[in-house]
């Protein structure tokens, strides 16, 4: 939630500087981002609509797959080390953050040298682009869901937080 705090003050601080005094300010923030936006919808071969839609989907899949982590982090440190529970969930996090990039690493590494290597470096068109998109966001979401119910079934049945 800061993370969207943060990115609309900063938008809007830019906005509010530039617009009234520079004479592109007007061009910068209502003539541009429209060309952009239509490029983009152009060159993905997506309705601005189905778009926004999938970026909306990818942000809120983003902001829960950074806060389940800290949670799974405090209920493990919590269980596993009951007299110093917030070194144990500093350690925790470190360890589970670890344990995600393998995860991550090993799932990528299986799917590209199923695919090509080549894949890796060369896409070639925006098909690529939407199913790469679309698969690492319904990964993440299953990681992040995994995550979810790791913490409630460790605070149901185990977690003594006295």
């Amino acid at each position: 939630m800061w993370t969207v705090g943060a990115l609309i003050v900063t938008a809007l601080s830019v906005y509010i500087l530039t617009v009234g005094t520079h004479p592109w300010g007007s061009y910068f923030f209502n003539e541009f981002p429209n060309q952009i936006w239509a490029e983009i919808c152009r060159e993905l071969g997506m309705p601005g609509g189905l778009l926004l839609a999938e970026l909306f989907f990818i942000l809120i899949v983003s902001l829960v797959g950074q806060i389940v982590p800290i949670y799974l982090a405090i209920v493990l440190g919590g269980h596993l080390w009951p007299k110093h529970r917030i070194l144990g969930a500093f350690a925790a996090y470190i360890l589970l953050t670890i344990a995600l990039q393998a995860v991550v690493s090993v799932v990528l590494a299986m799917y590209y040298s199923v695919v090509g290597w080549e894949r890796l470096l060369y896409i070639n068109s925006a098909a690529e682009v939407n199913a790469l998109v679309f698969y690492s966001t319904i990964f993440s979401a299953l990681l992040t869901a995994g995550m979810f119910f790791l913490t409630n079934l460790v605070m149901d049945k185990r977690l003594n937080l006295e």
